[in-house]
């Protein structure tokens, strides 16, 4: 008989999410936030090293070069990192991870070393995990739950912000569109008026 291992339950668990949106017609998997999109959008202006603290499991939203290889849940998406998975698995048992490397920004969290640890973590329903954190500092807070609509909410934010002279003026001003083309009207609006005068 075989036994069934968190990667095999992990692996099922992801194919039963696409096929739960495939059946409700929903858009494709949630992908992982990639952290080089993240920085050219939100251009942080200082990094700080925090150290060695634990971390909210469920903040990992985010990765600096593994999108491919797990969904936003780290739920794994090729068979081929099976092998590595187990090899961890068996390594810590008792989920006594060593610390994994990640970059915050707001409220979100970014892999940089520690993919299979976290992956395995939320499949055992871990809560924190040990984490080295550097923090990225950006004037747009980004929120745990934020996906790739909301990085574009924020982007779109800060360009209006800086062109439209805001920034500058009033940098504690906060504004929210429903639809991220509203700061770009806006700013146009801005413009045309600002030409008037």
């Amino acid at each position: 008989m075989m036994t069934t291992t968190t990667f095999d339950r992990a692996r099922r668990r992801s194919a039963y999410a696409r096929l739960a949106r495939i059946v409700a017609r929903q858009r494709g998997p949630r992908e992982l936030l990639p952290l080089d999109e993240v920085t050219d959008r939100l251009r942080p202006f200082a990094r700080r090293y925090v150290g060695l603290r634990p971390i909210p499991v469920s903040q990992i939203v985010g990765t600096d070069s593994r999108g491919r290889d797990f969904d936003r849940d780290f739920r794994p998406r090729r068979p081929d990192i099976r092998e590595r998975w187990q090899l961890v698995e068996r390594a810590f048992p008792e989920a006594g991870f060593p610390p994994i490397v990640v970059y915050q920004v707001g409220d979100a969290y970014f892999v940089i070393d520690g993919h299979h640890r976290v992956a395995i973590a939320r499949q055992r329903r871990v809560e924190t995990i040990d984490a080295e954190v550097t923090e990225l500092r950006a004037r747009w807070h980004l929120p745990a739950d934020a996906d790739i609509v909301e990085l574009i909410h924020a982007e779109q934010e800060r360009i209006f912000m800086e062109d439209s002279g805001l920034a500058e003026a009033r940098p504690n001003a906060r504004m929210r569109f429903s639809r991220p083309v509203g700061y770009i009207e806006l700013l146009e609006n801005v413009q045309i008026h600002g030409y008037h005068l």
